[in-house]
């Protein structure tokens, strides 16, 4: 797929956000992830977050990182990071 292929999906859905409804029961793998990768983090010089979307993540966890890079193959997902 193409680099305009990803900006029709980030355009039509304004940045991959959903109003999913769900329920989560317990912790999260995401949740368990994200303590992990924050404890991991530290020990490096520099990160790259592949994939970034709108960077939403790659900001949240600039905050346990040296220097960490966002990059996505979406123009209009770039733009809203």
């Amino acid at each position: 797929m193409g680099i305009e292929w990803y900006d029709m999906i980030a355009r039509r859905n304004g940045g991959y956000r959903s109003r999913a409804v769900y329920t989560v029961e317990g912790r999260s793998a995401e949740d368990r992830f994200e303590e992990r990768l924050i404890q991991m983090l530290p020990r490096f010089q520099s990160v790259m977050d592949a994939g970034c979307g709108h960077g939403e993540f790659t900001l949240k966890m600039a905050k346990y990182a040296r220097s960490i890079i966002g990059f996505d193959n979406s123009k209009e997902l770039i733009k809203i990071a």
